[in-house]
């Protein structure tokens, strides 16, 4: 009985101490903190891709969801990309923290959808020829391996472009992690004209766990910008940049809306904290600006900001996937 009673107080005192503390929480064997912290921007001081991006506060999700509004765009190439960090919890005990982009890739002669896995960390770890199938194959840049497909559907370039893109994750019935990736076609009342999951990714491994993790604490370092001493942050982001291959966009002209959401119900909290750029691609914009227009994401042609955008929006959103 003496036991059961101490138990119960240990048990009290750490529900506790979690609810009001910080907490050691494991990302790919490389620990950082738990935090609550929803007004973060990191700082960065190299080309950057321009947009929305969420660090906090810390969350995960079984699907995160981008939406887009372009009305207006004039750009020689450039892309906008859903980005997202995914933890997969191992059997064994090992954790592997992944890139997942799901691409729109945009040029005069239309626009096509391309998706991509990178392994965050450890690198190397997660993404090599044997352990990754889907409609696509693993490719090398800067020696680094990497999981792309391309679905070569080009779909006139004709504004307004108005897409939601989404990745999902789920584990299939030999336990390996499954990434979805999808996109939406929306009309003016954002009603689905057409809707596709162009790509199904497997991870070949039996996992206990399969999630997209969002927090506001420093990662491992940036093994791509070790020199400069860049660390990884595991956010989410919806960010425009060049349209491959490390390359940067400059825009004649731009007109887009953006909203972020995570979750899988029929209708969606739109991520009410967020900054105007993103962090772990490589892709970067020289000349976009973000603010808030009627209370949305606006991205336009001007002075780069980078900057917290706001700590407080409030937007429900349809899920179109559902």
């Amino acid at each position: 009985m003496a036991n059961l009673v101490f138990w119960g107080v240990l048990g009290i005192i750490l529900i506790i101490v979690l609810y009001y503390f910080d907490f050691p929480w494991i990302v790919g064997t490389y620990i950082v903190s738990y935090s609550s912290v929803n007004n973060f921007c990191p700082s960065i001081s190299r080309g950057i891709p321009v947009g929305i991006a969420s660090y906090g506060p810390f969350s995960t999700f079984s699907q995160v969801t981008g939406y887009a509004n372009i009305s207006s765009i004039n750009v020689s190439g450039a892309s906008l990309q859903l980005n997202n960090a995914l933890q997969v919890d191992f059997y064994g005990g090992q954790q592997i923290n992944y890139w997942v982009q799901n691409v729109l890739v945009i040029s005069p002669q239309g626009y096509y959808f391309v998706d991509n896995v990178w392994s965050l960390f450890p690198v190397q770890q997660g993404v090599l020829p044997q352990s990754i199938v889907g409609n696509g194959g693993v490719s090398t840049y800067n020696s680094l391996y990497y999981y792309a497909f391309s679905s070569n559907r080009i779909t006139s370039s004709e504004t307004p472009i108005r897409v939601a893109l989404m990745v999902n994750t789920s584990l299939n019935g030999q336990q390996d992690p499954v990434i979805y990736f999808s996109y939406a076609v929306l009309n003016s009342q954002n009603q689905v004209i057409e809707r596709h999951t162009y790509d199904k990714v497997t991870i070949k491994a039996p996992a206990v766990m399969s999630y997209f993790i969002r927090t506001p604490n420093k990662g491992p370092p940036f093994e791509e910008y070790a020199s400069q001493n860049y660390y990884l942050y595991f956010d989410s982001e919806l960010v425009f940049g060049g349209p491959g291959d490390g390359s940067s966009a400059t825009f004649n002209s731009l007109n887009a809306s953006l909203l972020l959401a995570g979750g899988s119900g029929k209708k969606l909290n739109a991520f009410s904290s967020l900054c105007t750029y993103g962090w772990n691609t490589a892709e970067s914009s020289t000349d976009l600006h973000v603010s808030l227009s009627n209370g949305i994401p606006t991205v336009y042609v001007g002075g780069i900001n980078k900057s917290l955008l706001t700590t407080n929006l409030q937007k429900q959103v349809t899920n179109v996937f559902s």
